[in-house]
């Protein structure tokens, strides 16, 4: 996206340069270096600039454009004549993720699950496998043969297989979230563990993530290949889209597991 002629140029011609900051509204008023401004591409191509009167407190004048010229034409209107430095997109980028982090968040937080147990067999070489409990008695489990996953509503035509508590090892009974680990007799039963889907794979993580590990990974991630690092939108698009998905799967999860 173009931002030549603006505020928010680059004149960079390498990754390896530093980026020039200059001052916006230099014969305006005000001390501009307690006054920050950027601007960056966001995943629906758009761009999204920011304000900042102290770059290390939040939450800083923000909003969304069609263009940089747009952007520019609303930042200066924000200043009202006064004197600003204009820093890298980084600094306006940090900010996007921050808030698309947080908006993410409290979504997962006010989900409704469903109240469906769940199942959890432990495999040495698949990983974990889980499985929604159909009915329980004092010495069988039924249990829905289709994987647990996020939109699973079982149907009553669902196949399901039973699990005589006597042949379950009573000591991983008895562990924490729940968990039934199952004997060797019952893993031909099941079929090997399905890989994590692509919004975790893309991080490099499986079903075991935390959101800690999510974070982390869709921060490094977006500023590498963001468009102003020579990345793509597209890219750019599915690494805020996984991070969603990711977030209220493990939302979801922790919520089935009583870790909330």
């Amino acid at each position: 996206m173009d931002k030549r002629n603006t505020i928010f140029e680059d004149n960079r011609e390498s990754e390896k340069d530093t980026f020039e900051e200059r001052i916006v509204n230099a014969d305006g008023i005000g001390l501009e270096h307690h006054t920050f401004v950027a601007a960056c591409e966001t995943p629906d191509e758009k761009v999204f600039w920011v304000i900042a009167h102290d770059h290390k407190r939040r939450p800083h004048l923000f909003g969304t454009a069609n263009d940089y010229q747009e952007a520019e034409k609303m930042v200066l209107e924000q200043l009202q004549n006064r004197r600003a430095t204009c820093r890298s997109f980084q600094f306006a980028l940090e900010e996007y993720l921050e808030q698309t982090i947080e908006k993410a968040a409290a979504k997962g937080a006010d989900m409704d699950f469903s109240e469906t147990s769940r199942l959890e067999f432990v495999f040495e070489k698949y990983g974990a496998c889980k499985y929604q409990i159909k009915k329980k008695s004092s010495a069988e489990i039924e249990v829905y043969g289709v994987r647990y996953h996020e939109k699973f509503k079982p149907e009553p035509s669902t196949p399901t297989f039973k699990l005589n508590k006597r042949e379950l090892d009573n000591k991983g009974e008895t562990k924490a979230r729940g968990q039934i680990f199952c004997t060797e007799e019952r893993k031909a039963q099941v079929d090997r563990f399905k890989k994590a889907p692509s919004y975790l794979q893309i991080f490099g993580l499986d079903w075991s993530a935390e959101i800690s590990d999510v974070k982390y990974w869709y921060r490094k991630l977006s500023k590498e290949y963001h468009p102003d690092r020579g990345g793509s939108v597209k890219k750019f698009r599915e690494l805020t889209e996984s991070y969603e998905k990711a977030v209220k799967y493990i939302h979801a999860r922790n919520e089935r597991d009583g870790f909330v």
